[in-house]
């Protein structure tokens, strides 16, 4: 096992967003739930590294749902970890594009020159409006490519973070 490093917690959330995002914007059709189970997640984890005592213990009693809690709340409170802001001296001072946060909430996304709005404003991660063949445009896989890349995230946390506006924060 691996001690919990700086990439090896932003790896982990990559994979917990990833898995968040498969679940809430699956169809019927599609499978849904996470991709990494809580028990592949603890046995990823070195639970020995300083400050995990408490993940460990509840693990090692099978009680997975407290072992969650408890490193969610070792994430939230250590302070071996070098923030590019200071998380208990927030400010609502930064920098961040309104109306194309406000378009993403909307469903708008725009890339590779093709704009397109998904119905009621869900979009669908596995959708390319390049291959529809309602559509004229050429096929193009980096439409898809870059609509996964996720690029328009950081703006709108930074939207939400400057604004409060709840649907950025709901969309991101």
């Amino acid at each position: 096992m691996h001690s919990l490093n700086l990439f090896a917690a932003h790896a982990l959330a990559s994979a917990w967003l990833a898995a968040a995002v498969l679940f809430f914007t699956a169809g019927p059709a599609r499978a849904v739930g996470p991709v990494l189970s809580d028990a592949n997640l603890f046995a990823a984890l070195n639970l020995d590294y300083p400050g995990l005592a408490a993940v460990k213990a509840n693990v090692n009693a099978g009680n997975l749902p407290a072992a969650k809690v408890s490193l969610a709340a070792y994430l939230r409170q250590r302070t071996n970890v070098t923030w590019w802001w200071n998380p208990h001296a927030v400010t609502t001072s930064v920098g961040y594009n309104q109306t194309s946060a406000d378009q993403w909430v909307s469903g708008y996304v725009f890339y590779s020159g093709v704009g397109h709005t998904f119905p009621g404003g869900n979009i669908d991660w596995f959708y390319n409006v390049t291959k529809d063949p309602g559509n004229s445009y050429p096929d193009n896989n980096e439409w898809q490519w870059q609509l996964n890349r996720f690029g328009e995230w950081g703006n709108l946390g930074a939207t939400y973070w400057g604004t409060s506006v709840v649907s950025h924060k709901t969309l991101y």
